[in-house]
């Protein structure tokens, strides 16, 4: 039998439904022992999407009494959240069902005496008509993400804990909270009783062993310490050269000790691997293992024309090296998950033709001696060989296909190669086959080393003849070529000059490499024409992937560049998709490693349809206010974007700094104005009508935000902050302050917390439930302070940061009352500062244009952390701020709205799914001898 069914999404609120049920069953222990008065039951195991519930969970949920169902969106859409429900409300009374939601919303309407399902998603549609009269609900939220849910006396979460159990202890709240304090008293007197003794006994040997002990913790504590700066200070090194080294030192570093050079490490790893989707397989950081003179072990690439797969093989292989086993490598880039091998023949000595039709279902590898294999992917099946000609009796530099191309139906290959004729002399020729059959469709004599060969969009195979730039088609189908035609003004070339002729993989353009590589030409194929500079830099309709030594390179339209990544050593083999959007790319020590078009410091780019700006925000950034001529148009401003609220018959007053003066509940369902006499008045924003008649306060009044029930708001006037409740307009309370409705302030996220700039102190507040507003800080602010001064909060109140006189970062800790300034002084041109998710950093805007970036300061001691480049953004300032989900938002003076992951834990789960092998033993021993560390990802998705 139990007391409460605990029904919750496993998806999110794990953490919180596991520390719920421990706060339910030990908030009342009895006796010596102290037993449990509760048993909970919470499912912890993983149901398949399509699966029922299983019996074991039934028969739970039969033999509670209580159930208690924590709700958000993702607990309303959960199928098996649902059935619970369904079940309880089949055969069990909805008293003893308890609400308490830990995100969304939960709006109950008192007309229809029902769930407001317009508004409310926090809980399942299964509770429509549930209750005839308004239930009580439990407020979550503000411990969603938060470590901290002790159930101690005077915790907050406590009182959210005592708030579900009376009802299941079938006593008063206050009563059932008095018990569990007398309870631990008379635990603690007990202990202590027990104690009393035996620590006189042992105190002179635990004191000895307590020093001992103290001096052995804090000598490991350095040691961890100085070897995770150690391993920080390297990631930082070798970032700009080894991305994927980068990412294990920097994740190695946070887990031996999170110091705040490993979250450094951690952000400048993020920043070297912005546009890595994968390491496929790490280099082997040595290309010593020559296979003959001028010779290294061969690594190459492919990718299917529309981005869904690549393979690669690399005589750096592991499996290669140990066992001469070789494979070519498969992997499916949309999914994320690695394919069977294809196990078959080596490959030619510095590799060779390696390419997938269109589609990826068929794959062509170049085998020794001018061998092609044609596989099926999708089976795994080795189709058939095509040789092109004897090139076993060839000599070794002649022995691998001089030109290579894959037809993008995977209908046809062409090769040029040497063919031998006799024991020293052989021919060059080149040739076309038919690849369901094998059959040579053509084969004829060719200029030496003088073809290049490609399929075009139409599946023409184009044959340049490099030496006097003479171009032939060969249409699907057919057995003859055209008519050749000559590029304009294309120069005779020697042979060694050939080298220097590229024909694009589409075979649409031709580039002669001249004068020792300082000179290009290009031509356009289909015109024959030579193009200019900049038509040949503009040609490119999608992004074009080069290397450029050990870095991959991208070139956009505009012909700017960025580079995606790059290697230890230099890179030998890049391709691909079709829409420029993916590219895979190898270096000559084996390192295989898969690219993206986009970045991870850029962001996410956020719908602004109406191209509100940031001079259109409201102070506290969440909402943006536009004047019509019929009154104001109003947009949230968060996470998700810019989304249109409504529109209210207020054009109002606006403040000093040209804003609206209005303020919105965060559910959008009031707004409160600043008319132009200094009444206050009170909106619906979705019906656009004022609720009620106007207040004339006899003082200036300013509001300054809702508070977390949505209905009562705080307003600052001269020397008082009021707490007030715009249905009645009654102050419900008031406190003193020292100065007036233009002070600096800022509030949480959550509603729960505000802080004032008081004159050259820092004021902070918090509502608590049956108190009030709660003063929680006070103290000085270092530096002074200026008219500019600024403040802000975390998303829930728990540190506060301040922009001081001398325009340095004042941050505190409101709950340790630590307080430090920053070495760095803030920029200015730029506006606002942000928390990062897990409120470790702070993030601030500087320069603008491409000289801008976010400048990433440690919340704790004020210490620069490195900086990230800005994108997306035009010229002029930026704006940075928090949005509602605590997400990091900058606001470009042209209306870009941009989202950014701040986040270590979110940081440490992309580099994890990128480099996710231990540290080599080499550098484990070099840096954490000695030390037990838990390897920082716990499951390797990638090749070894």
């Amino acid at each position: 039998m139990y007391d409460a069914f605990i029904s919750y999404s496993q998806q999110r609120d794990e953490p919180l439904a596991d520390g719920l049920q421990e706060g339910l069953e030990k908030l009342l222990r009895k006796g010596w022992r102290r037993r449990r008065t509760l048993k909970v039951f919470r499912d912890c195991t993983s149901l398949a999407a399509s699966s029922d519930l299983p019996g074991s969970i039934r028969a739970a949920l039969d033999n509670s009494r209580y159930l208690v169902l924590v709700g958000s969106p993702e607990a309303a859409a959960s199928p098996w959240v649902r059935q619970e429900l369904a079940l309880w409300r089949a055969g069990r009374s909805m008293d003893h069902l308890l609400l308490a939601y830990t995100a969304g919303e939960i709006v109950w309407d008192r007309t229809r005496r029902d769930f407001d399902w317009a508004r409310t998603t926090a809980i399942p549609r299964e509770l429509s008509g549930a209750f005839t009269a308004e239930p009580l609900w439990v407020d979550l939220r503000p411990f969603r993400d938060s470590a901290d849910l002790s159930y101690a006396p005077g915790h907050p979460f406590r009182d959210k804990v005592v708030t579900l159990a009376a009802p299941i202890h079938n006593v008063p709240k206050d009563v059932l909270d008095s018990r569990g304090r007398q309870e631990d008293r008379n635990a603690g007197r007990r202990l202590r009783a027990a104690v009393a003794a035996f620590v006189v006994l042992l105190l002179g040997l635990g004191t000895t062993w307590t020093v001992a002990w103290r001096k052995s913790g804090e000598a490991s504590a350095r040691a961890r310490t100085a070897a995770s700066r150690s391993l920080a200070a390297r990631a930082l090194e070798v970032a700009p050269s080894d991305p994927r080294k980068a990412a294990q030192f920097a994740l190695y570093a946070y887990a031996v000790e999170p110091t705040g050079q490993a979250a450094q490490a951690l952000g400048r790893a993020i920043a070297a691997n912005d546009s890595t989707a994968q390491h496929l397989q790490r280099g082997n950081e040595s290309v010593a293992r020559f296979q003959g003179a001028g010779h290294s072990p061969a690594t190459k690439v492919a990718m299917s024309r529309d981005g869904a797969v690549l393979a690669y093989y690399s005589g750096l292989d592991p499996d290669v090296m140990s066992d001469s086993k070789y494979a070519v490598h498969l992997y499916d880039i949309r999914s994320r998950t690695r394919l069977p091998d294809l196990v078959g023949k080596a490959w030619p000595q510095d590799g060779g033709g390696f390419a997938f039709s269109w589609d990826g279902r068929m794959l062509a590898v170049e085998t020794p001696f001018n061998e092609i294999e044609l596989w099926d992917v999708s089976q795994r099946k080795l189709l058939r060989r095509i040789t092109a000609g004897n090139g076993q009796q060839l000599a070794g530099g002649y022995m691998n296909l001089r030109s290579f191309a894959f037809s993008g139906d995977g209908t046809r290959v062409a090769a040029a190669f040497f063919t031998p004729t006799g024991e020293s002399s052989a021919v060059y020729r080149l040739a076309v086959w038919d690849t369901a059959t094998g059959r040579q469709i053509l084969e004829e004599g060719a200029v030496e080393d003088g073809v290049k060969l490609a399929f075009d969009g139409a599946h023409r195979l184009v044959a340049l003849d490099s030496s006097v730039g003479t171009v032939r088609f060969l249409m699907p189908g057919s057995g003859t070529w055209s008519a050749p035609r000559t590029l304009g003004g294309y120069p005779r070339l020697d042979r060694d000059a050939r080298f220097g002729v590229t024909l694009s993989p589409d075979g649409a353009r031709v580039s002669v490499t001249t004068s020792g590589g300082m000179h290009t030409d290009v031509w356009d194929v289909g015109s024959g024409r030579r193009l200019t500079p900049t038509e040949a830099a503009t040609a490119e309709e999608r992004p074009g992937f080069t290397a450029d030594g050990q870095s991959v390179v991208v070139q956009d339209a505009a012909n700017r560049r960025r580079v995606l990544g790059s290697f230890t050593y230099p890179v030998v083999s890049l391709a691909g998709s079709g829409d420029g959007t993916r590219v895979v790319a190898a270096s000559n020590d084996g390192a295989v490693s898969l690219f993206s078009a986009t970045s991870f410091q850029a962001g996410t780019t956020l719908a602004n349809e109406q191209r509100i700006t940031s001079n259109e925000l409201t102070p506290d950034r969440r909402l943006a206010v536009r004047p019509t001529a019929e009154g104001s148009e109003l947009w949230s401003v968060d996470g998700d974007g810019v989304k249109p609220i409504g529109r209210i018959g207020w054009i109002g007053q606006r403040g000093a700094d040209g804003r609206g003066r209005l303020i919105s509940s965060s559910d959008r369902a009031r707004v409160v104005t600043v008319d132009e006499d200094g009444s206050l008045s009170l909106w619906n924003p979705r019906d656009g009508r004022r609720t009620g008649a106007p207040w004339r306060p006899q003082r200036r009044t300013e509001p300054v935000a809702f508070l977390a029930d949505h209905v009562r708001f705080l307003g600052i006037t001269d020397h008082t902050l009021q707490v007030i409740d715009p249905r009645t307009w009654q102050v419900v309370q008031s406190l003193p302050l020292g100065t007036g409705p233009d002070a600096s302030r800022a509030t949480s996220v959550d509603g729960t917390t505000v802080a004032l700039v008081d004159r050259d102190e820092l004021k902070v507040w918090r509502w608590m439930e049956g108190k009030g507003l709660q003063q929680v800080y006070q103290g000085e602010i270092p530096g002074g302070s200026d008219f500019r001064m600024s403040v802000a909060l975390s998303r829930h109140g728990e540190k506060a940061v301040v922009i001081n006189g001398d325009h340095r970062l004042v941050v505190f800790d409101l709950t340790s009352g630590h307080v430090v300034q920053g070495a760095a002084v803030a920029p200015e041109g730029q506006s606002g500062v942000a928390f990062s998710t897990d409120n470790t950093l702070l993030v601030h805007a500087y320069g603008t244009g491409s000289d801008s970036g976010l400048q990433f300061w440690d919340a704790s001691t004020g210490e620069a952390r490195g900086s990230w480049a800005m994108t997306g953004h035009g010229e002029g300032s930026v704006t940075t701020f928090n949005g509602t989900d605590g997400s990091v938002l900058t606001m470009g003076a042209d209306g870009s709205l941009v989202r950014r992951t701040v986040d270590l834990a979110a940081w440490r789960t992309t580099l994890c799914s990128l480099a996710p092998e231990p540290l080599p033993p080499s550098e484990y021993d070099r840096y954490l001898k000695g030390m037990e560390v838990t390897p920082p990802c716990r499951a390797a998705t990638a090749r070894p």
